[in-house]
């Protein structure tokens, strides 16, 4: 009997050490599903089309797929942040993997225009739910400068996931038509089973030597005080989805069309989007908070120059390789701006708020754009962008971007 105990006593260790594996690995892999939730279908959009009859409406129904996606973690990601508070980071997290993998599965065996694009409205739902829970579950369990690193570890496997998935997308869709790319998402359930088996996040920092601010009371007003650092938000992602919402135009305004040669061109944007992200948790102490925003938005400024200006698609791919850059500094700098300034009370509402101002930069980009285009032209568009995000550089650099004490005095007190 003695030697039992001893033997379940040794086990139950190693045990726990997978378990906390398995958390890592939950928390960390939850990027790719936000990388794979459009990649997975732009390559079979063509097909898509075909599929609702073709012709301009075909194509319409083929883009609203894409687009209801971004309306629907637009839509999901602040009520994520809600519910997080009130039930748990755990359960909204395995709650939103599920209807992941049930949403992003049904057009492999769904037909109906109108039942396809509700499918894709619930899993862009679901998708707010994961990014908003798994990034407040990584703030609970890893201290400031650990947690910096996971993101950016997070983010960057997301932004391969995203090229890689939709390499492999455009491989199923050639082999087995438009269906089988929906099958990637799958890899929701795969997460879902890791999630149950994981260790549970108790809410303290497990790693690395910061510590977290201090408790505060706080309601909705507290995440108003912070309304300067979502309007930044909003403003850069209109300039960081340049690239997905605007590129493919400005390539076929100078005679480049081609489908691979424009995701070729398009694909720079993602992988430097991994550097930035990957690179952060090194780069952010040694520049400090301030820098580290300015350095970020003259990448994106540099970045929409050098496209306005230079029109070959060499050039063209250049900016996107630096606009990435500076979008993959953003994906870890904003989540971690908000986890130290934000009262802990109001902290998953504020992380949720971060996502649903992310993606409407998205939403709003053609209609920022429009009139520049209408006034300038679309090279003359990149170049304003551009010459915007310099002065919102130094304005940063000067101003120290967010890290004085101003905004987080008027925070505490609000």
């Amino acid at each position: 009997m003695g030697g039992v105990h001893r033997q379940a006593s040794a086990a139950a260790p190693e045990f726990g050490r997978l378990r906390l594996w398995l958390l890592y690995l939950t928390l960390g892999a939850c990027g790719c599903l936000i990388g794979l939730l459009f990649c997975a279908v732009a390559p079979v959009l063509p097909a898509l089309a075909a599929h609702f009859g073709g012709g301009a409406e075909g194509a319409f129904s083929a883009q609203m797929v894409m687009a209801v996606s971004t309306l629907g973690i637009i839509a999901g990601a602040s009520p994520a942040g809600w519910l997080v508070e009130r039930q748990g980071g755990r359960g909204v997290l395995l709650g939103s993997l599920a209807l992941y993998t049930l949403s992003g599965t049904a057009a492999l065996y769904l037909d109906g225009r109108s039942a396809l694009l509700a499918s894709r409205f619930v899993l862009g739902l679901a998708t707010g739910g994961i990014i908003t829970a798994s990034v407040v579950l990584i703030g609970q369990q890893f201290d400031a400068a650990a947690r910096a690193r996971f993101l950016g570890y997070a983010n960057a496997a997301g932004a391969v996931a995203g090229v890689s998935g939709g390499v492999l997308a455009g491989v199923l869709g050639s082999a087995w038509g438009w269906r089988a790319p929906f099958a990637l998402y799958g890899l929701g359930l795969g997460l879902l089973l890791s999630g149950l088996a994981a260790a549970r996040v108790v809410g303290g920092p497990a790693h690395g030597s910061g510590r977290e601010p201090a408790a505060a009371k706080a309601g909705a007003s507290g995440v108003a005080a912070l309304w300067p650092i979502y309007l930044t938000i909003l403003c850069a992602y209109v300039v960081v989805f340049m690239t997905t919402t605007q590129v493919s135009f400005l390539l076929a305004a100078n005679g480049t069309s081609s489908p691979a040669v424009v995701g070729l061109i398009l694909s720079g944007a993602s992988l430097l989007a991994a550097v930035g992200a990957w690179s952060y948790g090194r780069v952010a102490p040694r520049l400090g908070r301030g820098r580290v925003l300015a350095l970020a938005l003259f990448l994106l400024g540099a970045g929409c120059v050098v496209m306005g200006l230079w029109t070959q698609p060499a050039f063209t791919f250049v900016g996107c390789c630096l606009t990435g850059l500076g979008g993959g500094l953003l994906n870890v700098y904003f989540p971690v701006l908000l986890m130290d300034t934000a009262p802990l009370s109001v902290r998953a509402r504020a992380l949720g708020l971060l996502y649903t101002v992310q993606f409407l930069g998205d939403f709003v980009n053609p209609f920022v754009i429009y009139p520049l285009r209408a006034t300038l032209g679309i090279e003359g568009a990149f170049v304003a962008v551009g010459g915007l995000m310099f002065a919102a550089a130094l304005a940063a650099a000067w101003r120290g971007g967010f890290g004085g004490r101003g905004l987080a005095r008027a925070v505490s007190e609000a």
